[in-house]
């Protein structure tokens, strides 16, 4: 008896709350703008950011493959998940949630599975474009610490989704979420290293203190450590992200420049955690629908 009372509340509760799952997976994949958004459009423009940089390939990729986690979770999901509380289901899981951290978690999630294999899928093509010889002519991934790029992948991911659940949970509108939601996606970018490059954001200090309230400052100076792991002319000493006490340093043994300090290293690591807890306390914590 205790292991089928077990059982039915198991079943009720999937019941009761990820049927959000099942009506957001129904709604995003039958929806034009985000398999579109998905499977074309950020990979587009990956490829085309490559192509014109190809000549600094190794130090242009980290931003190439780091942007698509601020745009599919800002630009896409925020507005999306709005609009899909209007619908009655959802609504009614929300509002009638005696705790809303279980039906908010449930989003979170599906959100970061998103924003994730979104990001496994754009390393993948641009991978397959990369052994083309006749538009790279050598490995553009030969010095890459993938378990690195992974986990920071992994970190970005649940980063960029608990901002953008801040922005379905408490704004009130598609039209707001959409200006706001730009605004901060072009904060992210600009001073991530994204637009403009890492040496130059480092090398200005006005520009390099700013860039450090953007979130995606560690996770781009990490993808940087992380694409350039092996020892060369973007890696003199060879270091990895987890090589807290060291220094990054890049161009000639004999005139190196140092891009990130030691205490730099440390920044990227955990300030990306201690974000995405911070606003995922908010976020998850409040109700997403309100009883009207």
């Amino acid at each position: 008896m205790k292991f089928k009372r077990i059982f039915l509340n198991i079943k009720n509760y999937y019941n009761k709350h990820f049927v959000v799952i099942d009506i957001i997976n129904l709604y995003f994949w039958k929806s034009i703008i985000g398999p579109i958004f998905y499977f074309v459009i950020i990979p587009l423009f990956s490829i085309g950011l490559i192509l014109i940089n190809k000549e600094y390939v190794s130090l242009t990729m980290p931003s190439v493959i780091s942007t698509p986690l601020i745009s599919i979770s800002i630009w896409l999901l925020s507005p999306f998940i709005f609009e899909l509380k209007k619908n009655s289901i959802v609504e009614r899981v929300f509002v009638f949630s005696k705790k809303p951290i279980y039906s908010n978690a449930i989003v979170a999630i599906y959100c970061f599975v998103l924003v994730f294999s979104n990001f496994i899928w754009n390393i993948f093509i641009i991978f397959l474009i990369s052994l083309n010889r006749n538009i790279f002519e050598n490995n553009v991934f030969e010095k890459v610490d993938w378990g690195s790029v992974f986990f920071i992948g992994i970190l970005g991911s649940f980063l960029s989704v608990s901002i953008s659940s801040l922005l379905y949970t408490f704004l009130k509108s598609t039209l707001l979420i959409q200006l706001i939601g730009f605004i901060i996606s072009a904060f992210l970018m600009f001073f991530s290293g994204s637009i403009i490059p890492m040496n130059t954001l480092n090398s200005v200090n006005a520009l390099n203190y700013i860039s450090y309230f953007s979130p995606f400052k560690y996770i781009n100076s990490s993808f940087v450590i992380a694409i350039n792991s092996g020892i060369g002319p973007n890696n003199l000493d060879g270091i990895t992200i987890f090589d807290l006490n060291s220094h990054f340093r890049i161009g000639s043994v004999s005139d190196p420049i140092v891009l990130f300090n030691s205490y730099d290293l440390y920044l990227d690591l955990f300030v990306p955690l201690f974000l995405t807890a911070l606003f995922f306390s908010f976020s998850l914590n409040s109700k997403m629908c309100r009883k009207k």
